[in-house]
């Protein structure tokens, strides 16, 4: 009989109490794992085994060395659903073959070039912001990344016109990702 060994981690002591402090606050979990247990570390939410890999190597070593070895969680394959066979969620040699279509457009220029529009619109946000001011900083830096990614992918000003097609179909999706990524 072969014995499985898994890293170190929490372990939980009533069923599903991973589960509701992921829900609650899922920051503050992997946090506190990372923490607690080092750069590798395991645990369950249900039924569903979790692996956090916390240095910059290991995770080069899933996403670019060996990435092969390793396939989309639940939370891309849900994704599907509202993405369909994008890079995101896509596998084997179908991910490859997008990968290569999309690598220019992250060439060290274009780099540059999303940056400076970062720079801009961060500006903007800290022009909007009143000292003493209470906010959801949440939900700003989601309309802060909805509006990079709006304008460095689609050439789309939405801070102009936020009540547009594009900041309500993007705010949906966002939320619906946001959603199935939570659920175990």
């Amino acid at each position: 009989m072969t014995k499985t060994f898994y890293p170190p981690g929490p372990r939980s002591r009533l069923p599903g109490d991973q589960y509701l402090a992921f829900r609650r606050n899922p920051l503050r979990l992997l946090m506190r794992v990372a923490r607690d247990y080092g750069d590798i570390a395991h645990f369950q939410i249900g039924l569903q085994r979790v692996f956090l890999l916390n240095h910059p190597d290991l995770i080069r070593d899933v996403l670019v060395t060996h990435y092969e070895n390793f396939t989309k969680g639940r939370a891309l394959q849900r994704a599907k659903n509202l993405l369909g066979e994008g890079l995101l969620t896509s596998e084997g040699e179908r991910h490859q073959r997008q990968r290569r279509l999309i690598q220019p457009a992250f060439h060290r220029a274009q780099m540059a070039k999303y940056a400076t529009v970062m720079l801009e619109y961060g500006a903007r946000v800290n022009e909007r912001w009143e000292e003493g001011q209470t906010l959801d900083i949440a939900e700003e830096m989601r309309l802060l990344t909805l509006a990079i990614v709006a304008k460095t992918l689609f050439g789309a000003d939405v801070e102009a016109d936020d009540g547009s097609e594009v900041v309500t179909a993007l705010t949906r999706a966002m939320r619906r990702l946001e959603l199935s990524a939570r659920s175990p």
